[in-house]
């Protein structure tokens, strides 16, 4: 998401962060969260790109509230990569170690092929 700028309308039931930062080249990278929580289970969209810049954000994003069940939503995700990927992975094992779960959901273009390298990595016999 280079040289946009992300429009989160949340109301009494959400919540939102934003994170952006500046490259070198002068491009205006932005991440940004908004969960809703809905019969007990927190849903978290991601939006923009999620690097190490956005970890600490997406991982208390996940982890804010009382919810042991959280879906995050990656479907608005146009980048991700280990450092991103390390909150929000941080956030599950978080979970679980309180009884719960954290799942990912509609992950597409380049968030889906990292995930898809991960998943392969860990199948792979060596």
């Amino acid at each position: 998401m280079r040289n946009a700028s992300l429009d989160l309308r949340c109301s009494g039931d959400s919540s939102c962060l934003e994170v952006t930062n500046e490259t070198a080249s002068g491009d205006v990278v932005g991440f940004a969260t908004r969960s809703v929580v809905v019969a007990g289970v927190r849903t978290v969209h991601m939006f923009g790109e999620l690097d190490i810049v956005g970890r600490t954000v997406a991982m208390g994003c996940c982890l804010e509230g009382h919810e042991t069940a959280v879906i995050v939503d990656m479907s608005l995700l146009t980048f991700l990569d280990s450092g991103g990927f390390d909150g929000v992975e941080s956030a599950r094992h978080s979970l679980e170690h309180r009884g719960g779960s954290l799942g990912v959901v509609n992950s597409t273009g380049e968030p889906a092929r990292f995930l898809a390298l991960l998943d392969a990595l860990d199948h792979a016999d060596v």
